[in-house]
């Protein structure tokens, strides 16, 4: 999923820490909070291991269902917000982005620790 709505706290912490990354969509108001319609706007493939990745082979595409990312990549990708190309639902965060939505208390998101190839 690459747009999503999220309230001031969480765009501000996004915009600060990632704000090349994310493209704002959209903004209004429910109730009084006020509201905005994100996009992870950054695609990087170069962080991605095909070879150590779980990828579905179909007849006219593949589709990245895990991908393992490259470990020497792990402080380029740090402070971005990003997607990777065969995967359309989803969107990836490094662990400067990950820890500082933590520590506001961002709510409502999951994380999952992504596999990192050898490489």
């Amino acid at each position: 999923m690459r747009d999503w709505v999220c309230n001031r706290l969480a765009f501000d912490v996004l915009t600060r820490c990632a704000g090349p990354d994310i493209r704002t969509l959209a903004h209004g108001v429910l109730g009084d909070e006020p509201l905005f319609v994100v996009q992870a706007a950054a695609v990087i493939d170069d962080v991605v291991d095909r070879e150590a990745s779980l990828i579905d082979t179909y007849e006219t595409y593949e589709a990245l269902r895990f991908p393992a990312f490259r470990r020497s990549m792990a402080d380029a990708v740090a402070s971005r917000v990003f997607r990777v190309s065969g995967s359309v639902s989803d969107v990836f965060v490094g662990e400067h982005v990950r820890q500082a939505l933590t520590d506001a208390g961002v709510t409502g998101l999951g994380f999952v620790r992504a596999d990192r190839a050898p490489s």
